[in-house]
Formats: C-alpha cells, sequence, structure tokens
C-alpha cells in the first residue's frame, strides 16, 4: 500500500544492522501486515525501532538498566493511553506546589526517547515516563529508589484510544482498519502485548522489593481530586485542597490538550510530538467506556474470551462499564 504519511519524524539515532535478529511478519485475515521484532523476551512492532526517532533499544535498555537512580526520582509505569500525560504533569505541579504546565512535553523524559546522557540531564526531582516491561527500566528503581507508579486502565478503552493513536503516527506507512487493529489486539495484545506487559508489572510489584503505588484510570476519571491527594500523600509532598482543586482543573484533557499547543521540546528544537501528524490527537477524549462505540459484539466477545484465559491468576481489577 502506498505510504500514507510522507513526512517522517526527525531521525536522530543511528541503527545497527538487522542482521541475525529474530523478525517476524503478522497478518490480518484482510491481508494487512506488520513486521515484529523480538526485545530483550518481547515482541514489539519494528516500525519504532528501526526508525532512528529513539535509540537502538538493543544497546539503549542495557545503558538504561544501569542507570544512577535518586531517592527524589519518580518513574511512572504505564502502558500506552493510561493518562502517563496526565499524571506526569499532576506530579510536576504537586512538586512545585503550582498548578502550572511543564513547559516541555513528557516525551522530554521519557526512558525510551532519549540517550541515557540526555535522560540524566535532567534536573532534579527528575519524573520519568516509559511503556516498557519491567526487565527494560532502571534495576535501582524495582529495587527500591525513589518512587514509582504503575498505572492502569480498561483495555478495551486502551485498545481504541491506542488505534486511533497509532492511525497520526508519522512512522506509519499504510492503512490499518479497525478490524485489522482488534485482529491483532485479540491475538497478540497489540504493538506491545497488553496482557504480558500487563501481567508482568503485576508480577513484579508482588515482589514486594518495593511500594507502588498504582492508579486505575476510571478512578482518576471519576474522583481526581482524591487522585491528586493521593499521589501527593505517596510522594510525601503537602497539598492543600486549594492546590489539588487546581491541579484537578489544569489536569483536564481539553486545558492538557490547549497547554501542549505550546509546549517545546528542547532535546529535538521542535513543537510537541514531532512523531505525529496532529500533536492534538495526543489527547483524544479521555473517556471511560468509549469502547462500546467502536467494538462489535464479536469483538468484544473474542477479547473477553482472551482476556478471561490471559489473564486468569491476575489480581488487577479493571472496570468494563
Amino acid at each position: 500500500m502506498a505510504n500514507q504519511n510522507p513526512e517522517t519524524p526527525p531521525k536522530k539515532y543511528d541503527i545497527a544492522s538487522l542482521e541475525g535478529e529474530e523478525i517476524i511478519e503478522r497478518k490480518t485475515p484482510s491481508g494487512y501486515t506488520a513486521k515484529y521484532i523480538k526485545l530483550h523476551g518481547h515482541w514489539k512492532a519494528l516500525d519504532l525501532v528501526v526508525s532512528g526517532f529513539i535509540p537502538d533499544p538493543r544497546s539503549h535498555v542495557p545503558e538504561v538498566r544501569q542507570m544512577e537512580v535518586f531517592d527524589d526520582d519518580v518513574f511512572i509505569y504505564a502502558y500506552p493511553k493510561c493518562g502517563t500525560h496526565w499524571v506526569w504533569e499532576m506530579i510536576f505541579m504537586l512538586q512545585r506546589g503550582k498548578a502550572e504546565y511543564d513547559k516541555r512535553p513528557k516525551e522530554v523524559a521519557m526512558l525510551e526517547f532519549h540517550s541515557l546522557d540526555k535522560l540524566c540531564e535532567e534536573e532534579r526531582p527528575r519524573v520519568f515516563n516509559t511503556h516498557l516491561y519491567p526487565n527494560e527500566v532502571p534495576t535501582a528503581s524495582l529495587e527500591g529508589k525513589g518512587k514509582a507508579l504503575i498505572l492502569l486502565r480498561n483495555p478495551k478503552d486502551i485498545a481504541v484510544s491506542f488505534f486511533n493513536h497509532i492511525e497520526d503516527l508519522k512512522i506509519k506507512t499504510s492503512k490499518m482498519t479497525w478490524e485489522d487493529w482488534m485482529y491483532f489486539f485479540n491475538k497478540y495484545g497489540g504493538r506491545i502485548d497488553w496482557f504480558e506487559y500487563t501481567k508482568e508489572w503485576e508480577n513484579e510489584s508482588k515482589k514486594k522489593k518495593r511500594t507502588y503505588l498504582c492508579l486505575y484510570y476510571e478512578q482518576m476519571k471519576k474522583n481526581p481530586l482524591a487522585t491528586v491527594k493521593s499521589v501527593a500523600d505517596y510522594l510525601g509532598i503537602p497539598c492543600t485542597d486549594a492546590l489539588a482543586e487546581e491541579i484537578v482543573h489544569k489536569c483536564k484533557i481539553e486545558n492538557l490538550r490547549v497547554a501542549n499547543r505550546e509546549k517545546f521540546d528542547h532535546r529535538n528544537q521542535s513543537g510537541p510530538n514531532p512523531e505525529m501528524n496532529d500533536p492534538d490527537k495526543m489527547y483524544r477524549k479521555g473517556e471511560v467506556g468509549d469502547w462500546k462505540n467502536w467494538f462489535t459484539v464479536a469483538q468484544s466477545e473474542e477479547f473477553d474470551r482472551v482476556f478471561k484465559t490471559r489473564m486468569a491468576d491476575s489480581e488487577f481489577k479493571f472496570s468494563f462499564e
């Protein structure tokens, strides 16, 4: 199929040869194909890996694993579309004691997006975020240094939000239908296997090496004021009711979307989200239950079957209403 996005994101990093790497091609019944590469034991979509927009994860992740972690560092661990931007801004506001947006997009502190030397340029207290698996993040964080949050969300809503996000990426070379996407999501868990990813973070949290704050997106939406207070308590930061209420207002999705337009990524020397055609689409709806407008009955039933099997031993409680 013809390239739908002739403009590509800026290439910043060299990518080593793929010779000898384990790469497979997955195909949907309609004929749509996508290549995946096995990295650190996990299958991931090949397109972002080879884009040069992020460091080569084969050499970068081992460096991240050895990254020095300070007691005042904060790490946000989340599958895509679970509210990472929201929580990242919230934490910065709490740390500063004022409801003001960071002037930079949260991607400047994303572990997989920048070389280790660039990440280490972050001023303390540092707030990092990532979609990496437990065996790909700083070992010191897993062992108890700093603070760590795990963000969770109804996977059906994730599927809808992630589909719309991927459709706007410049690295996309062909058009994927919703049916193609759901075939991949139900069969493989998506571009990053949601089932595997979620279970591995759950298993990591059960090791009791450290205390994690787990936040469910649905509860954050239902009671954002309590969420701000719980994050402040976990971080050990004083937070008045007035500050919490102001942070809730500033972190409404429509306000985050507007604020994002004014952000500047000093590392890319660009506006926000240069990997996207329309940065506004980083903040789509943020609604709970939008999956009901997308899933067919058959897709929902198939997902429920897969979820029941693959998440049978999980203690995480997801709300699908």
